[in-house]
């Protein structure tokens, strides 16, 4: 097997930002996003008008498109220049939905502590809750969990109010000292202000909306596309760690390398959901080094074979991953909530002959 030391250097070239290329890409979305627009707003105007939530499908892709590559900046990898990425990546946060600095730190604990037992969940992803706690649940607190995660409301409501609702608050989740999440607290007072800046955003663009009269229009357009992303969005981020055999180590085992080759999926999606969803299904590069930008990822997918020892899931296995809410400690694995209550039941004891 490559040594981490080798994988470091043979990934070292991709891991600089082209100021070129992440302008291309910024605007190639920009402008797929301003052309499927504008094909919706001319349905809007003729006589199917209904047939225009058919496009909230094209709109949203796009709009998770451009997440991720607001996602990159955060991470400081996508142009070169730090204010740059931090600049841009403001600018786009509002569509979005999401609050640029808020966001980043927590997503950036999300890398930090991603495959650790004592830490299974983080504030702003779903994580997982540990089969141990999920016992010592009450039958209403159990039913609450269930309903949570269950997949047809985590992807479509649950999805919706996060980025809609939670986003919009100077809230964030509080842990005890065993990281079992215990209520709510307020944000740091500089995550706050992005929070309200990044809402002050959002309403700014309603409010020039409703000053040239096409309030009714827009809202039409770009919050069935939001539900479209935020489903999206949130399914991608789950399916990435989220499946049968992922990595999970406690803090004495726990490595980076194996926390992102064998803690994060390869999504093997078609080349055009790859290029709408920003490249995020070659997550497992993304973990090892959040130095690549989403632009060299398929680079480094086919130039670097070494770093492929992921799991690869196909949208017809990812599907079959949506139950795995709860962390078995015993096994270090996911397991659904069926299979938990499963393991409880005793074993039948064979009859002697």
């Amino acid at each position: 097997m490559t040594s981490l030391r080798d994988l470091r250097e043979k990934i070292a070239p991709y891991e600089k930002a082209n100021n070129f290329l992440a302008a291309y890409c910024v605007l190639n979305t920009l402008a797929a996003l301003a052309v499927s627009i504008g094909i919706s707003v001319w349905i809007l105007k003729s006589s199917l008008p209904f047939l225009v939530l058919l496009m909230a499908i094209p709109n949203g892709f796009l709009f998770v498109r451009l997440f991720v590559l607001m996602h990159d900046m955060c991470h400081g990898s996508f142009f070169k220049q730090k204010w740059l990425n931090q600049f841009v990546g403001t600018l786009l946060s509002a569509p979005v939905l999401t609050p640029f600095f808020a966001w980043r730190r927590s997503h950036n604990i999300h890398h930090v502590d991603s495959g650790k037992m004592e830490k299974p969940q983080h504030p702003g992803e779903i994580g997982a809750v540990k089969v141990s706690d999920y016992l010592q649940y009450s039958k209403m607190k159990r039913f609450f969990f269930r309903l949570r995660v269950h997949p047809l409301l985590l992807f479509t409501v649950n999805a919706w109010a996060l980025f809609m609702i939670v986003q919009r608050l100077p809230f964030q989740p509080k842990f005890d000292k065993e990281n079992r999440v215990i209520g709510v607290e307020l944000c740091r007072p500089r995550d706050i202000i992005n929070i309200m800046a990044t809402n002050t955003g959002l309403l700014l663009m309603f409010v020039v909306a409703w000053y040239f009269g096409v309030l009714a229009e827009m809202s039409i357009i770009y919050i069935p596309a939001m539900m479209v992303a935020s489903t999206v969005g949130v399914w991608l981020f789950f399916i990435q760690h989220h499946y049968e055999d992922v990595y999970w180590e406690d803090k004495k085992g726990w490595s980076l390398k194996d926390a992102a080759l064998k803690g994060a999926s390869f999504y093997d999606l078609p080349k055009i959901v790859h290029w709408a969803s920003g490249n995020i299904g070659y997550h497992h590069i993304h973990h090892f080094s959040t130095k690549i930008p989403s632009y060299s990822l398929a680079k480094v997918f086919r130039n670097v074979p070494e770093i492929n020892i992921m799991k690869r899931l196909t949208v017809l296995d990812s599907f079959k991953c949506a139950g795995f809410v709860l962390l078995d400690e015993q096994k270090k694995k996911l397991v659904t909530i069926k299979e938990a209550m499963a393991s409880l039941q005793p074993k039948p004891v064979a009859k002697a002959a």
